[in-house]
């Protein structure tokens, strides 16, 4: 038997699922060849390890715990049926909205007052559409030369 053989096998030899004849052929090469009982002890050590995992223990009073703090925050709720925070946290939100919509507003009336009639952006356009300003100039100059 070769290695590549019985390496196939190892998983069927460690769960005891090989027939008598085959499990005697793999066991003999592994008697015979250092590398295969390397990788079988490998293989092994996996194994004990995948067991120690499955047998380890829960702590039995952990279900009982959960339990117990779901029921607690269960009863919780059922006794604040009227909570303030359900109230106050939406109430006190709308207020400062309100108040903040409301200074805004004013801040834009308040500066639209200071400033007279015109805006801020009318009196800027005012130059550029307004070309009597930049023609009176030009006409005093027209008339000083002739």
């Amino acid at each position: 038997m070769k290695c590549k053989e019985a390496h196939i096998n190892f998983t069927q030899l460690l769960e005891e699922s090989l027939t008598a004849e085959l499990k005697a052929k793999v066991q003999q090469h592994i008697d015979s060849c250092n590398n295969c009982q390397e990788a079988l002890a490998q293989l092994q050590s996996a194994y004990s390890l995948i067991e120690e995992e499955k047998k380890s223990e829960v702590n039995p009073f952990l279900l009982t715990r959960i339990n117990q703090h779901i029921d607690e925050i269960i009863e919780n709720k059922k006794g604040n049926v009227f909570s303030y925070k359900r109230i106050l946290i939406p109430a006190f939100s709308t207020f400062a909205l309100i108040i903040g919509m409301s200074f805004g507003i004013w801040f834009g009336i308040a500066t639209a007052n200071s400033q007279g009639d015109n805006t801020y952006a009318e009196i800027e356009m005012q130059s550029y559409l307004n070309d009597f300003q930049q023609e009176y100039l030009e006409t005093a100059i027209l008339t000083e030369q002739e």
